[in-house]
């Protein structure tokens, strides 16, 4: 039987197609825009283009669990269910979403993809990860700016991208709050087992790191470079802060 991992050229879908692989389970990704690395077979897919939705089950007849990463939209179950009901259609059987702690089931966003899968009947698990953070690079390494960028972008993700690219900036509201950032392995690690164990675990997993770090922190521990040709460091932007009850 077949994995089928959607933002499969992705953090954690290429990382989780690697792990599967090495466990001997065939796996297909797929990719709105990016090459699919060798080995992999893969094929052209977008949720919001329901002209490619068939394209995974013409590539494999026999997929029975899928992995999901929901496309960067508003209204992301509008943009997922036509192709979660042909899942169901075509026999795929086991859902694996990647979530986050923020979405609580039935919340915007992927909460309703969440209450959606859950509503199906088929097997499940839902990934809440905290904000998650790739490899840790050697503070001291001397990089091109160009692949200090592309770093910088897995470490946290591409919703970050444009201000560091553009302003040398993380922008978050969360002050000085620490958050237990996870690793995308660990994430993987959990994702692995939901999607192979015998069992289904029907449930959700919040998953958390093992320490604390502020985006100060962050910047200054763990994405603190120095280019071959910008001096360029890592700060993070203060967007706002939150009161406490105390302070009214």
């Amino acid at each position: 039987m077949t994995i089928l991992i959607t933002g499969g050229t992705g953090n954690t879908g290429l990382c989780l197609a690697k792990r599967l692989r090495e466990a001997n389970h065939s796996v297909l990704l797929t990719s709105h825009s990016r090459p699919v690395p060798e080995p992999f077979e893969g094929v052209r897919f977008d949720w919001l283009d329901t002209s490619t939705h068939e394209n995974p089950f013409n590539a494999a007849h026999d997929i029975d669990s899928l992995y999901i990463i929901c496309p960067q939209v508003y209204d992301m179950l509008g943009a997922t269910r036509p192709f979660l009901d042909l899942a169901v259609a075509k026999g795929v059987k086991r859902f694996v979403l990647m979530s986050g702690t923020a979405m609580v089931k039935g919340s915007e966003a992927m909460g309703k993809v969440h209450e959606y899968i859950v509503a199906l009947g088929v097997d499940y698990c839902i990934l809440r990860p905290t904000g998650f953070i790739g490899k840790r690079y050697n503070s001291t390494t001397r990089v091109p700016l160009a692949i200090l960028l592309i770093m910088q972008a897995e470490l946290f993700g591409t919703h970050f991208l444009r201000g560091i690219r553009d302003e040398n900036y993380i922008a978050s509201a969360a002050k000085d709050g620490r958050i237990p950032l996870i690793g995308v392995d660990d994430i993987v690690d959990v994702a692995f087992d939901a999607l192979v164990d015998e069992e289904s675990h029907n449930t959700e997993h919040i998953i958390v790191g093992p320490e604390l770090f502020s985006y100060d922190e962050v910047c200054f521990r763990v994405l603190f470079f120095r280019s071959e040709t910008a001096g360029n460091t890592l700060g993070r932007l203060q967007l706002c802060s939150v009161k406490s009850s105390e302070e009214g």
